[in-house]
């Protein structure tokens, strides 16, 4: 526990158990720190007294928390039962799996033309990744750059124009991405 301050009450934050952040006390006299859950007990305090029948805004005036933050507890623990805030931080769960990005290979493989929004479109009509789960045009073109120059592909495919995808330019805006010049006779 951090040192208290001789003139703490149990209104600071540093009495508390907060070192820490932007905080104050809400319009219930309640203190609360910017960026920081509200305390498991508190919480579970706030579960008790839901489950024994007590409104969520008598709850949130007895407590001193608002009603917003009753809510989206009691909310919360309705529906996965969890008293314990989320997990913050963090990464995203990444979409790029290892059986993808052997896809990715295969397709770049099998058709050095394809662009990166290709493989995109490839990927989800055939069922490797749903909608909502595929790589971006962006990781795709990551994985493109990470695979070894020894990969094999089919001769005379260094440049190769494809139409782009639908509401975008033929060239993009992509860096490197210039127009062939027109042959002289």
């Amino acid at each position: 526990m951090y040192p208290l301050a001789a003139d703490s009450s149990p209104q600071d934050p540093v009495y508390l158990g907060y070192s820490s952040g932007a905080g104050g006390v809400n319009q219930l006299g309640g203190v609360f720190v910017n960026g920081c859950p509200l305390p498991t007990c508190k919480r579970k305090r706030i579960v008790e007294l839901a489950v024994s029948g007590v409104r969520a805004c008598d709850i949130s005036r007895s407590l001193q928390v608002s009603n917003g933050c009753v809510s989206k507890i009691l909310n919360r623990y309705y529906r996965t039962g969890a008293v314990e805030p989320k997990a913050t931080g963090g990464s995203k769960a990444r979409l790029a799996t290892p059986a993808v990005v052997a896809r990715i290979a295969q397709l770049k493989q099998e058709h050095p033309g394809l662009f990166a929004w290709e493989i995109q479109r490839r990927l989800q009509s055939e069922g490797i990744c749903a909608s909502h789960r595929t790589p971006s045009v962006s990781s795709i073109n990551r994985v493109l750059r990470s695979l070894p120059p020894s990969l094999p592909l089919a001769p005379g495919c260094a440049f190769t124009v494809h139409p782009s995808p639908p509401g975008e330019t033929q060239w993009g805006t992509g860096k490197g991405m210039v127009p062939p010049t027109p042959s002289i006779p």
